[in-house]
């Protein structure tokens, strides 16, 4: 279990870099998850299967945003690139010892 995430519902956020090997560390998932090259969206299903892979989180439920663009942007759309400072969101949808 994420220590932080105490409760079915309760929210944590990670400010992460996009590190120069195109991946991103979430705690405390013990791989590092690639993200450059995908959407914010694909970014949070790979999150995802990573909490759920490692059973870490029953249902987990990741947004992705861009919170400070590689090239200081202020608008990113599209793909992650290496530099970019991204939020990742993470809750739980299913309470602990439920399927």
């Amino acid at each position: 279990r994420v220590p932080d995430l105490v409760a079915v519902g309760v929210t944590v956020d990670f400010v992460l870099r996009v590190e120069n090997d195109d991946t991103i560390c979430v705690p405390p998932l013990r791989a590092p998850i690639t993200v450059a090259g995908k959407t914010t969206a694909q970014a949070a299903d790979a999150i995802s299967h990573g909490y759920s892979d490692e059973r870490l989180l029953n249902a987990p439920a990741i947004v992705v945003t861009v919170k400070e663009p590689a090239a200081q942007a202020k608008v990113h759309p599209g793909r992650l690139n290496p530099g970019d400072a991204v939020q990742v969101r993470v809750w739980d949808l299913q309470a602990v010892g439920q399927e």
